[in-house]
């Protein structure tokens, strides 16, 4: 069980970062540019996927230990 706490925690670090780089982009670049916004919502989308993806993965491999009386 302490290694799913810590994939979830590197999980987690992983979308801070990505929230991060996010809003560096946002700051460094002139917003009013339409590729800027579209860069933005397409990290934002590939963020929002990974994170549900590995978030299910990490509670798929939590209820397989459990199934096998880890």
């Amino acid at each position: 069980m302490d290694r799913f706490r810590k994939l979830r925690r590197v999980v987690a670090l992983l979308i801070v970062l990505f929230v991060l780089d996010l809003a560096l982009l946002l700051l460094m670049i002139p917003v009013r540019s339409f590729l800027t916004w579209a860069v933005a919502a397409t990290q934002a989308v590939v963020v929002l996927y990974f994170a549900v993806l590995s978030l299910g993965l990490i509670r798929e491999g939590e209820d397989r230990g459990k199934g096998e009386g880890r």
